[in-house]
């Protein structure tokens, strides 16, 4: 509903992803130009793969890929521009503590957010064990117990080492 929304307020053009399954109810929504997003791939795929793994962000990154491109940005220009970018916050940030290695992807989570940086944590190659460590997320209204137990059971078939939930839900 919401991607809905700002596409039915653009005036020049709105960018969705080739594969998005809500792809022809936004069609309709837009009043601007549709541009479906291709998944990128090549040197751009890999620079933001070392910033951010997971499919989702390859998806996120073929988006924002083809509006820079409406402004005349290369591929080889937007790899480029991601060699000294840094994530803020809690975003993805790996961190070593007493010989254990932890990812840190706790800013402003969601359902569908927690769910692809699991399936991207187990993905990555490791020596050691995989634990995932949840945490409430908030602003979810009435179904947030629901959602919690939604994430914490998608962990849970993920065949990780320990998912421990840590908060009120």
């Amino acid at each position: 509903h919401e991607k809905g929304t700002l596409l039915e307020r653009v005036k020049d053009f709105g960018v969705v992803y080739s594969q998005c399954p809500q792809k022809e109810i936004l069609k309709a929504k837009c009043r601007g130009e549709f541009v479906e997003a291709g998944m990128i791939g090549g040197k751009l795929a890999q620079a933001v793969a070392e910033i951010l793994p997971g499919e989702h962000n390859l998806v996120n990154a073929s988006l924002a890929y083809a509006l820079a491109s409406r402004y005349g940005v290369t591929e080889e220009g937007a790899a480029d521009s991601l060699k000294n970018f840094e994530l803020p916050g809690a975003r993805w940030r790996r961190v070593s503590k007493a010989g254990v290695n932890f990812i840190d992807d706790t800013y402003n989570a969601n359902p569908d957010a927690m769910k692809a940086a699991l399936k991207a944590f187990c993905a990555e190659r490791s020596d050691g064990r995989k634990i995932a460590v949840l945490g409430d997320m908030f602003e979810l209204g009435e179904a947030a117990e629901k959602l919690h137990r939604e994430v914490f059971d998608y962990a849970s078939g993920l065949g990780l080492d320990a998912v421990i939930a840590v908060g009120a839900f």
